[in-house]
């Protein structure tokens, strides 16, 4: 393994102050490193996280890729503990393509999980996520907004992974017009 849990972790602190590119390098090499110790579980985790990097560069058909992918192999490997990272970045993507209720129940569904498992969110990801909420709760209001979260209470994983799943994937490539990022061979190994 090696290197592999270092280089996620730096491409996550490259990523928060905005040097998307980098992250994303730093999170494929971990991916690639995960793989080839034959640990699937943890590539599946650098690809679920590659995918933040992809909702922040506008690259939304890119992040669903990416967390479909990521949700295949953890939900195989019954990888609980990634699961609220996984439904909070399905909210963050849900956010960025204009579906504000959706993003709320994953993420307050997320955060139920994280309660139930006595799991703590680092202010970090706190941070993260609200720059990806703000949009859709001021889209809704914060009636609407309110209601969105206390649905999302009362969704366990599962019914939340269909949700996230179900939504409408974003068929216009990239909101900047650039044109998705192909996956290499390599993270393509990760797929189930």
């Amino acid at each position: 393994v090696g290197e592999a849990p270092t280089l996620l972790r730096l491409g996550q602190l490259e990523w928060f102050p905005g040097h998307a590119q980098r992250a994303d390098r730093l999170r494929a090499e971990s991916e690639s490193r995960w793989l080839d110790a034959g640990n699937r579980r943890m590539a599946a985790h650098a690809v679920g996280t590659q995918a933040g990097v992809a909702i922040d560069r506008g690259a939304y058909a890119r992040a669903r890729r990416l967390l479909e992918r990521s949700l295949d192999v953890l939900t195989d490997a019954g990888d609980r503990w990634s699961f609220p990272h996984l439904l909070e970045t399905f909210g963050g993507l849900a956010a960025a393509q204009g579906e504000p209720i959706l993003a709320l129940r994953l993420m307050e569904c997320a955060a139920g999980l994280r309660e139930q498992g006595h799991e703590l969110l680092q202010p970090v990801w706190r941070g993260k996520y609200d720059v990806w909420l703000a949009p859709a709760r001021s889209a809704l209001g914060e009636e609407a907004s309110q209601a969105a979260e206390a649905d999302g209470q009362l969704l366990t994983f599962e019914a939340a992974a269909r949700l996230a799943l179900e939504a409408s994937p974003d068929t216009g490539g990239i909101a900047s017009g650039v044109s998705p990022e192909p996956l290499s061979p390599r993270q393509g190994a990760v797929s189930v």
